[in-house]
């Protein structure tokens, strides 16, 4: 029985949506044996981030999406700035979170404590 899990987003440009998810959860990025550069938990308690290369680009809403948590909505706001920067979309905001898109449209929310 499986006890531990990665995420694994599919995009066309693992280099550009790359900073923006190690941004998001404050990950560290780590080169594996083929080459491919993942991001990794710096605490060790997370799961590891990697990139599928896809051919076709998003077309659709995601059916799966990361909630992040923070704690209190000044963090939030750094690191929503720093999103934008790197070319994520602020797609709306609601009383506990805001939800954002990665350069390619791959969605998560930004949550903090009411």
């Amino acid at each position: 029985m499986g006890n531990r899990f990665e995420v694994c987003i599919d995009t066309t440009d693992p280099a550009l949506i790359r900073p923006f998810w190690q941004a998001a959860l404050a990950y560290g990025p780590t080169e594996v044996a083929n080459g491919a550069i993942i991001l990794t938990d710096p605490a060790g308690d997370g799961p590891t981030v990697w990139f599928q290369q896809v051919p076709e680009p998003k077309t659709i809403k995601n059916r799966v999406h990361l909630d992040i948590w923070f704690d209190s909505y000044q963090e939030v706001e750094e690191v929503a700035g720093q999103l934008v920067e790197l070319g994520g979309t602020h797609l709306t905001e609601i009383t506990d979170n805001m939800v954002f898109a990665d350069p390619e449209g791959n969605e998560l929310c930004l949550n903090w404590p009411e």
